[in-house]
């Protein structure tokens, strides 16, 4: 089974409390717009206080292997596009494949 995620903060949240292997990933079509290791370094920090508080060590270890194997497509800085919004309308942030 391959998933695609729709959100870098929840997909993250949810392979670092095991519900989901990281292993299964095909990748994860985020909104975040980092473009440089400042945007990076910003974008963790918040996330580590809100969707992460309770592993953010983790959490961010895995999102930055996600980034290093080219696994996050971002449709904001790679096409200049809106973000999606199909994730405000799931309960689930994973799409099977």
């Amino acid at each position: 089974m391959k998933l695609i995620g729709m959100s870098l903060s929840m997909c993250v949240g949810s392979i670092a409390r095991g519900e989901v292997s990281i292993d299964d990933v095909d990748c994860i079509i985020a909104g975040t717009r980092i473009r440089n290791e400042d945007d990076m370094e910003q974008v963790m920090e918040s996330y580590r206080y809100a969707a992460w508080y309770r592993y953010p060590d983790k959490a961010e270890g895995i999102a930055r292997k996600l980034f290093s194997e080219n696994k996050v497509f971002q449709p904001k800085v790679e096409e200049g596009l809106k973000c999606h919004n199909v994730s405000l309308y799931l309960n689930n942030f994973w799409v099977e494949i």
